[in-house]
């Protein structure tokens, strides 16, 4: 998982992101990183993006107690 995307999100609120188009973009089409309140994504198109349409990341930071993926340990 990459944190990125043709629309990135890193800590918003209230982002509408509604009756659009995301073709042949190579990747994610949007992300949402952090913290991120009362966003919608409602309606779109999404066709041959390469990756993930939606994607959305905590931080660690935000979690009681974290776990990783370490070879045979997590």
């Amino acid at each position: 998982m990459v944190r990125a995307g043709a629309i990135y999100l890193d800590n918003t609120e209230n982002i509408r992101i509604c009756h659009s188009k995301f073709v042949d973009i190579g990747g994610n089409a949007i992300t949402m990183s952090g913290y991120n309140s009362n966003n919608l994504v409602d309606g779109n198109d999404f066709r041959h993006i390469g990756a993930i349409g939606v994607l959305t990341f905590g931080q660690m930071s935000a979690v009681r107690d974290p776990s990783t993926y370490d070879g045979d340990n997590h």
